[in-house]
C-alpha cells in the first residue's frame, strides 16, 4: 500500500499539470472561491500590522472583509494564514482578554476561552508573520456556517498546526532533516537497537518493563566494548565504533522526538483532519516554547514516512522471527507503525482531494476515512468534522440521526453509485472508522478502480 500511495501522491501534481485542463481550472476555481469567501459576512479575520511610527509595536484587530472593498482586493493578492490547534478539555480553558486583539470596534479586546499552554506561541506567530489570520477561537462565531469551514482552510496561503508535543521535538526533527545521511544512520543503528532490545526482553516476564533508554545505553556501550576487546588497536575500527555509537544516540533522539510528536492529541481529533489535508501548504510547530522552526507536511513529513516505513518493515520481520512477544512492545517501533499509518491516511486524502477535480474521488475518500481512528466529543462532528474534506454541505441539525441522513442525501447527489448505509448510530461510534466502516468497502474499492480506469 505504501508504495502505491507514494506513487499516487507524487503523480497527483503531474495529473493536474498535464491532464489538459487541470492547473488552469484549478487556479480559476480557487480564485473564484476566494472572492466568494471574502464576500461572505460570516468570514472574519485578524489583521496584524506593525505600527507606522513604532515598528516594535504590533496592532491586531478583528475585521470582516465584506465591509471593505480594498481589504478584499488585498486578500486576493496576499491571501491569509490559518492556525490549527487542539482545543483540549474544557476544564483546562481559561478566559483570555490580554492578548491585544481588538474587536471590530477597534476599542474592546475580544474575550475568548483557551488552554494557556499555547497563548505565547499563538501571539508570537501572528506578530512574526503579520498580515491576515483566521484563528477559530477569535474568528468563528455561533452563526458561522459549517459549509465555509473547509473553504477557509483550503484557500489559505498556509496553515500552521500547533501540536501539543514536547517543544524540543520539532527542533530535533528539523535538524535531522531526514536526508540520505540520516537514513544511513537509521540503517547503521537499526540491527544493534533491535538486538539490544531483545536482550533486554530476555528474562523479563512483562515486556512493558523494558526501558528503551537502557537499550540505547547498553547498545552504545556494547559497540565501544566490542572495539576495545578486539585488541586490534585499529584507529579506523575505533572511529567506526564511535560513529556507530553516535548513530544509535542520534537515532534514539530522533525516535524520541517522533514518539512525542505523534503522541500529540492533535492527531487524534476529527476536526484537525481537514485542517491538515485541505490547505495547499501546512507547517507543524510545537504549541509551547520559543522555537518557531517548523516541519513541512509535503517534504519533512513525507520523508519521515519513507524512513520509518523502511525501518518498520525490516524490524518487524526480525522481531517476529526472534520473539513474537517483542513485536509491538518497543515504544519507538510502535510509534513508527502509527506514524506510517497516520500519515498514509492523511496524504491519501490530500491526493484524493486534488484528484477530485478530474474524477469521482468519493470511493477513495470514504475508504480512507474508514481507516481513521480520529475521535470527537459531539457525535455530530463525525459528519461536520469531515464535511469540508468531502466538499459536502450539511445543514446544522440537533439530532445526530438527522445529521447522518442529511449527509447521505448530499453524498448521493454527488456520487449516486455508492450504496448508502442508513442504519448508523453516530452516538455509538468512538472514532471515524466506526462510522465510515459501515459503507460497503468492497463496493467502494471496485468503484475506485473503475474511476482510475
Amino acid at each position: 500500500m505504501f508504495e502505491k500511495l507514494t506513487d499516487k501522491f507524487n503523480e497527483s501534481m503531474y495529473i493536474l499539470k498535464f491532464a489538459g485542463f487541470g492547473v488552469k481550472e484549478l487556479l480559476s476555481s480557487m480564485y473564484s472561491d476566494l472572492r466568494a469567501l471574502t464576500k461572505n459576512p460570516h468570514f472574519k479575520l485578524i489583521h496584524v500590522r506593525r505600527d507606522l511610527l513604532d515598528n516594535t509595536k504590533v496592532e491586531m484587530q478583528l475585521v470582516t472583509p465584506v465591509n471593505s472593498w480594498m481589504m478584499r482586493r488585498r486578500l486576493e493578492m496576499t491571501e491569509y494564514y490559518c492556525v490549527s490547534h487542539l482545543w483540549g478539555d474544557p476544564s483546562e480553558w481559561e478566559t483570555w482578554t490580554d492578548h491585544g486583539i481588538l474587536g471590530e470596534d477597534g476599542q474592546t479586546p475580544v474575550s475568548v476561552r483557551i488552554r494557556p499552554d499555547k497563548k505565547q506561541k499563538l501571539l508570537g506567530l501572528l506578530a512574526e508573520k503579520g498580515g491576515y489570520w483566521w484563528v477559530d477561537i477569535f474568528c468563528a462565531q455561533q452563526a458561522t456556517p459549517l459549509e465555509i469551514m473547509g473553504k477557509i482552510y483550503g484557500l489559505s496561503r498556509r496553515t500552521y498546526c500547533l501540536l501539543d508535543c514536547e517543544p524540543r521535538s520539532i527542533k530535533t526533527l528539523v535538524d535531522a532533516e531526514f536526508s540520505e545521511t540520516m537514513k544511513k544512520k537509521f540503517a547503521d543503528a537499526q540491527e544493534a537497537l533491535i538486538d539490544g532490545y531483545l536482550a533486554q526482553v530476555d528474562g523479563h516476564e512483562d515486556d512493558e518493563t523494558v526501558d528503551w533508554e537502557d537499550v540505547v545505553e547498553d547498545t552504545v556501550g556494547w559497540w565501544y566494548r566490542e572495539d576495545k576487546t578486539s585488541g586490534s588497536g585499529d584507529d579506523e575500527a575505533e572511529t567506526a565504533a564511535a560513529a556507530a555509537a553516535a548513530a544509535v544516540t542520534t537515532v534514539s533522539d530522533v525516535l524520541g522526538a517522533l514518539c512525542s510528536l505523534f503522541r500529540s492529541e492533535w492527531f487524534t481529533r476529527v476536526w484537525t483532519l481537514q485542517e491538515v489535508v485541505l490547505p495547499t501548504q501546512v507547517s507543524f510547530l510545537a504549541e509551547s516554547g520559543d522555537c518557531y522552526e517548523a516541519l513541512d507536511r509535503d517534504t519533512d513529513m513525507v520523508n519521515i514516512v519513507h524512513v520509518c516505513h523502511a525501518i518498520v518493515q525490516e524490524a518487524n520481520l526480525k522481531l517476529t522471527a526472534v520473539n513474537k512477544r517483542a513485536k509491538m512492545t518497543a515504544d519507538k517501533l510502535y510509534l513508527m507503525l502509527r506514524i506510517q499509518g497516520s500519515m498514509q491516511e492523511d496524504l491519501l486524502i490530500t491526493y484524493a482531494m486534488q484528484k477530485d477535480f478530474l474524477l469521482d474521488a468519493y470511493p477513495r475518500l470514504i475508504r480512507t476515512l474508514a481507516l481513521e481512528r480520529r475521535r470527537c466529543l459531539d457525535p455530530r462532528d463525525y459528519v461536520y468534522g469531515v464535511a469540508g474534506v468531502l466538499c459536502i454541505d450539511v445543514p446544522k441539525l440537533e439530532d445526530p440521526c438527522e445529521v447522518w441522513n442529511a449527509f447521505l442525501d448530499a453524498l448521493h447527489e454527488r456520487s449516486p453509485r455508492i450504496t448508502l448505509p442508513r442504519n448508523v448510530d453516530l452516538q455509538e461510534a468512538t472514532c471515524l472508522s466506526e462510522v465510515f466502516g459501515h459503507f460497503d468497502l468492497d463496493e467502494l474499492k471496485k468503484l475506485d478502480n473503475l474511476g482510475d480506469d
